[in-house]
């Protein structure tokens, strides 16, 4: 009888040795599967790797202008100095080259690395970019002469109209997706602007913002306009090649939100007298 507290702690002995026992054998996989988590939350953490990357802006009458041939002036342009006030908050190092409206979406769609303003965010372009950035909204509607005798008031009305849109633009695609069949293309909307007034077509399809600039450079004037349907409201986007993941466009999205905050933003709307849609 007197032995059977020293029984007891002899089990209890080997009870606690077993239990050493079974945390050295089981310490390797624990220590494996804790540097495994470790490395899984180290790769998830990781800088993003940096990536070179070519700016390009789509020349038109009002986001991107070209200077005039010859002239030594700096392109300008809405959609050319929001880019331009991004890259320089991001610490990018590259100017913004232009190039026509048809090429530079092009190479967007091809070239990796690439970014591009200003991109309209429509259907038919839906599945060709990342939609990295986006910069401004606007109304694609369609115009007409104040004093002329047709009807804009609706799809139906203006699918009888000889309508004047920007090649490869995305008044076109919206134009050709609304199966308007009387299209007649213009490299850039000051065209049509002066098409319209000497009546060569009946209407006029683009984003507001460019009708209303496309009036001034032509020398005439927004009020001898009419307005009609809204074609589509659009957000208009500093796109990229297909590859290019978001991630990598943290800091752009970053400075672009910086900038509406800081009033960088509304001060060069209020420079190009941009008006928001209502």
């Amino acid at each position: 009888m007197p032995r059977a507290p020293v029984v007891r702690r002899y089990v209890r002995a080997a009870r606690a040795a077993h239990a050493v026992r079974a945390v050295a054998v089981a310490a390797p996989a624990a220590v494996v599967a804790f540097a495994a988590v470790m490395a899984l939350v180290g790769g998830l953490c990781a800088p993003v790797a940096a990536v070179e990357l070519h700016l390009v802006g789509a020349e038109t009458s009002f986001y991107c202008i070209p200077p005039a041939p010859g002239s030594t002036d700096a392109p300008s342009g809405l959609a050319y100095e929001l880019a331009g006030e991004m890259a320089r908050r991001v610490g990018h190092p590259g100017k913004i080259q232009l190039y026509p409206l048809a090429r530079a979406l092009m190479m967007a769609a091809t070239t990796p690395g690439t970014l591009v303003v200003p991109v309209s965010r429509i259907p038919a372009r839906e599945k060709l970019y990342q939609w990295q950035v986006p910069i401004l909204e606007d109304d694609f509607v369609v115009v007409a002469n104040k004093d002329a005798e047709v009807d804009i008031s609706s799809l139906a009305a203006v699918r009888k109209l000889a309508l004047g849109v920007v090649r490869d633009g995305a008044g076109a695609r919206l134009a050709e997706a609304h199966g308007f069949d009387r299209i007649s293309t213009v490299t850039h909307d000051d065209l049509n602007a002066r098409k319209l007034s000497a009546g060569r077509i009946d209407a006029w399809l683009s984003s507001w913002n460019g009708i209303l600039s496309a009036q001034r450079n032509a020398g005439l004037r927004a009020d001898a306009l009419r307005r009609g349907v809204v074609v589509s409201r659009v957000k208009i986007y500093m796109a990229s090649s297909p590859e290019l993941e978001p991630a990598l466009m943290a800091d752009w999205r970053g400075a672009m939100d910086a900038m509406v905050r800081d009033g960088t933003y509304e001060r060069l709307l209020k420079k190009y007298q941009y008006e928001l849609p209502k």
